[in-house]
């Protein structure tokens, strides 16, 4: 098949801003209906205080400056991914409280959240307590650092690192999947985006988007051109806008124009016993 150049778009920045720069302290709700101020939360534990404090600075200098940004953060972003707690679960029951690790920060997704999570058994009101995914978005920012920089071996291994805190983490399997693209490993690219879409995790449009693109991607290099195809149109129903998955349907189309016709079948007067011969 015929390649064109297409270099990965700066897509990373806006998803790892967009959860990281509005988690801060641990926030509450009840799962009785009650409107919060509820009880204040508590604080969280030291160490990973203290690592929450370095992922916001990386974000903080990303902000400033990019990727060159968070290059001084990178090695302490990795030692905290090294030394988190398990289990690290998205949600965790503690007694009368739910705890959420979340990239969500509006009162509706808290509540519906807990509800889901929480056991139902018992008239006592269950405290939902929000806290910053610490130790994923570590993962997430070494990894897209380490992408950014093609440095795609190291990326795969402090992703694989946050996915086993979170398994079924959207962001982080889906910047492992960039990294596997970018060695060239399509086919186990495929089977991670395939694994996202087919998780029951809650997922963004943006994030469902960019699993399919990732997957668009995976299946165009495979030569698997109509398969693509529908992944970038799925993405492009979640978000019309995904100027990716357009710019990749616009390359399939090239590909295709591109390739050489279909031979026409050879018919030749050779008699059927002549032929049965050769």
């Amino acid at each position: 098949m015929c390649k064109m150049t297409r270099r990965r778009p700066p897509v990373v920045a806006g998803l790892i801003l967009a959860g990281l720069l509005l988690i801060g302290a641990p926030a509450t709700a009840q799962t009785d209906g009650a409107t919060p101020p509820g009880p204040e939360a508590p604080a969280l534990p030291p160490m990973e205080a203290e690592d929450q404090a370095e992922v916001l600075a990386a974000v903080a200098d990303f902000g400033a400056s990019g990727f060159a940004g968070v290059a001084s953060h990178v090695e302490a972003l990795e030692r905290a991914v090294d030394r988190a707690p398990h289990p690290y679960p998205k949600v965790e029951q503690r007694a009368d409280q739910t705890i959420i690790r979340s990239d969500e920060v509006t009162q509706p997704t808290i509540y519906a959240q807990g509800q889901a999570a929480a056991p139902r058994s018992g008239p006592k009101a269950r405290l939902i307590v929000l806290e910053p995914n610490t130790y994923v978005h570590a993962s997430q920012l070494a990894g897209s650092y380490y992408n950014e920089v093609g440095e795609h071996e190291r990326a795969l291994t402090v992703l694989r690192k946050g996915l086993q805190l979170q398994p079924d983490n959207a962001a982080l399997a889906a910047e492992a999947g960039v990294a596997l693209n970018k060695l060239r490993r399509f086919d186990e690219a495929l089977a991670t985006y395939d694994g996202i879409l087919a998780s029951h995790s809650m997922m963004s449009p943006q994030d469902e988007a960019r699993a399919n693109r990732g997957r668009g991607f995976a299946l165009t290099e495979l030569g698997r051109l109509d398969e693509a195809e529908a992944a970038y149109k799925r993405a492009l129903v979640l978000v019309p806008d995904d100027q990716v998955a357009a710019g990749e349907l616009a390359y399939i189309a090239r590909q295709r124009a591109a390739a050489p016709p279909a031979a026409a079948p050879v018919v030749t007067n050779t008699p059927p016993e002549a032929a049965a011969g050769q």
